[in-house]
């Protein structure tokens, strides 16, 4: 029975799901299967064809003024628009062998949210907690999983306050939990 809208799982359930979706993606039996499934009939949208009038709506959505990315929401005007610092290159000392420090510094955990390096389905991401790029020294990188990483990079204010005010009271292994 889908859940209903608004209601938020505990965090034990979440840890459950996302240890049982990583388990299961890694049997390549069972993404074959998946794929298999999603193809051809198995799509409920196989053998479907849109009316003239509903593709011209979803032309519309993908090109026009409905799509997000869409004329006022891309480069500076975007909300998330830091003056095109994105494409700045790292410094080259900011490479692999630091990473991987700061990553075992932090015990291959997520500083935010408490995952192990082994449940994440990639390397656990070295964020700058300044964002800047420059500073490369080792209170101002934190070990995080790609999730938590990307939300630390939308609301660059306060998740910058937040993580400088967990180190100030002393506690270098904190981690919030949603």
């Amino acid at each position: 029975m889908p859940r209903p809208l608004g209601y938020e799982c505990s965090a034990k359930t979440k840890q459950k799901m996302r240890e049982m979706k990583l388990l299961n993606w890694q049997d390549p039996e069972y993404r074959k299967k998946i794929c298999e499934a999603m193809a051809g009939e198995g799509n409920s949208m196989f053998g479907y064809v849109f009316s003239e009038e509903t593709r011209a709506k979803r032309r519309v959505a993908v090109l026009g003024e409905l799509n997000p990315k869409y004329g006022g929401n891309i480069g500076e005007y975007n909300p998330n628009w830091k003056g095109g610092i994105g494409s700045l290159p790292y410094p080259y000392k900011f490479n692999n062998e630091m990473k991987e420090r700061i990553r075992e510094r932090d015990n291959y955990t997520c500083q935010l949210c408490g995952m192990p390096q082994a449940e994440c389905i990639r390397a656990l991401d070295v964020h700058h907690i300044d964002y800047d790029k420059e500073n490369l020294a080792d209170d101002n990188l934190i070990t995080l999983c790609n999730p938590c990483n990307i939300k630390a990079n939308y609301n660059r204010n306060y998740w910058q306050n937040h993580i400088k005010q967990e180190a100030n009271y002393g506690a270098k292994d904190f981690q919030i939990r949603d």
